[in-house]
């Protein structure tokens, strides 16, 4: 059996609050050695993303939320990163409470997925939650954003879904793990 490629260090180049640019310099499984620029979070261990359903009406709960690095709003489903030490469960609560005001059950759990493992380190675990629309705590939910988030929160039935990813009813961005979501939807 070959060897495996494996990177062999890490250099810094740059570090700010939230993100850093490093260079993994690393060996291809013939041993040729290369080296790698890639961006990586400083402030959380992961990311979380919750695919919220409400149970009795079947409507996914979207976030319309306004991204700097592209100038214009995404339509997305709530997700955000994981502080150091906080269980993944804990932080996929936290995160659809504070963008949608709503609790739910988580359903089931992805394991870790890469985000974009070209470009970045960041990994992110996908949680499926059902959201009972009909508890006291959910009939007026009212978020709770950071002073740096502009976002409003979307219900929408799969038709609805349909219209706002695919036939370009909106002139928002639409992340690409929506799209993908809604792929499987609609195939």
């Amino acid at each position: 059996m070959s060897n495996k490629a494996k990177v062999n260090s890490v250099e810094n180049l740059y570090q700010s609050d939230w993100l850093s640019l490093d260079r993994a310099h690393w060996e291809k499984s013939n041993g040729s050695q290369f080296s790698w620029e890639y961006v990586k979070r400083n402030q959380c261990s992961n990311i979380v993303m919750v695919i919220p359903i409400m149970k009795h009406s079947g409507k996914h709960i979207l976030v319309r939320q306004y991204r700097p690095p592209i100038a214009k709003y995404t339509l997305e489903f709530p997700a955000g990163l994981v502080d150091f030490g906080e269980d993944l469960e804990t932080a996929a609560k936290r995160e659809l409470l504070e963008e949608t005001g709503y609790t739910g059950e988580v359903i089931s759990c992805s394991p870790d997925r890469a985000v974009s493992a070209g470009l970045c380190s960041e990994v992110i675990t996908i949680f499926h939650m059902e959201i009972d629309e009909t508890k006291e705590n959910n009939l007026n939910p009212k978020q709770n954003l950071d002073d740096s988030e502009e976002l409003e929160v979307i219900l929408a039935s799969k038709e609805e879904l349909r219209e706002l990813v695919y036939e370009c009813k909106s002139e928002d961005s639409v992340d690409v793990k929506l799209s993908l979501y809604c792929s499987g939807l609609f195939i």
